[in-house]
């Protein structure tokens, strides 16, 4: 008997009757306590309270909206990462007892339904969290999540290396086609500007992935890193942004050249889990532009593929985030 059976037994719920409205309203307690759990609630408060203490120790005047406003999208932002947490770690929470009874390995959750929903509830934080502040947050936010991503997949490596099929998917954007490397200003200290920033990192983000599949290629690690954008995903990052015509501009245009947020996920979702995806590829909406459609293999700029800026920019990360891939 493994793991698995043991933690089934366990946790096995009443019957009810599936005619009565009483069974459906458990069920419904159920599959919201699933979800809540993948959230890994202690995680959250943890970050509640971090934000908090440092909402209070911050020295300026904030409305108590936005404070709440920006606490909430930080404690969504956790859950998320729960979730895609217990996402990419099912397999090993399957045969261990201390995460047996979570809810994927007990057959609650699937895989897939984990994986939208960390990817709907971070894009609902991150936007939130954009209305809360300014672009200028969202932008360090966007290099704060290139070098976390470093890190994470640094510390990854071990067990990517042991697993079968192991897949590394990192989130560009179209604004990697503007962004320059400025390795003299990297997360610009000198000069600042939330575009520059911004296309920047989702040009490194763009230029870790490639790098990561030739590193792999190189030393027979037999994974998959691949990236991906959202297209024009209809969203408040620019109307909470910089405002005036631009943000006017965005708000008109997105209806006819824009798709949905969840339409926005699937390049990603095809990146992370399709078997046709490719090794070193980069996807994106299918239709003109690449702004909205079916996922598609999307437009890679030189400056993402220039190889001796990429190995650069991997030292630098590695010595920033203090992490290692050897």
């Amino acid at each position: 008997m493994n793991v698995k059976t043991i933690a089934d037994q366990f946790c096995e719920r009443p019957a009810v009757p599936a005619s009565s409205h009483s069974a459906d309203r458990l069920a419904a307690r159920w599959r919201l306590s699933d979800f809540f759990e993948l959230t890994k609630p202690r995680v959250m408060l943890l970050a509640v309270f971090t934000a908090i203490v440092g909402l209070i120790s911050a020295r300026a005047q904030l409305d108590p909206l936005q404070a709440l406003v920006a606490v909430l999208s930080i404690a969504a932002g956790a859950g998320a990462a729960g979730a895609l947490n217990m996402w990419y770690d099912a397999d090993i929470d399957a045969v261990m007892t201390r995460t047996a009874m979570r809810p994927i390995p007990r057959g609650r959750v699937s895989k897939v339904e984990a994986l939208v929903f960390g990817v709907v509830l971070g894009a609902i934080a991150v936007m939130a969290l954009a209305l809360a502040t300014n672009l200028a947050a969202a932008a360090l936010l966007a290099c704060t999540i290139l070098f976390y991503a470093v890190a994470l997949t640094a510390r990854l490596i071990p067990l990517l290396r042991r697993a079968s099929g192991p897949r590394v998917v990192s989130v560009s954007s179209l604004a990697h086609r503007t962004g320059s490397i400025d390795f003299n200003d990297l997360q610009g200290v000198r000069v600042y500007s939330p575009w520059k920033a911004y296309g920047q990192s989702k040009l490194a983000c763009l230029m870790f992935a490639l790098e990561l599949q030739r590193r792999s290629d190189s030393a027979g690690w037999d994974l998959i890193s691949n990236a991906a954008h959202p297209g024009f995903a209809r969203t408040n990052l620019f109307a909470s942004g910089p405002g005036g015509l631009l943000s006017f501009a965005t708000d008109f245009a997105s209806p006819f050249f824009g798709h949905s947020a969840a339409d926005g996920a699937r390049p990603i979702l095809f990146a992370a889990t399709s078997p046709e995806a490719k090794r070193g590829a980069y996807y994106g909406p299918g239709g003109i532009a690449e702004l909205r459609g079916a996922p598609a293999r999307a437009l890679i700029m030189p400056q993402a593929r220039d190889a001796a800026a990429a190995a650069r920019l991997w030292e630098v990360s590695e010595q920033l985030t203090g992490t290692s891939f050897e």
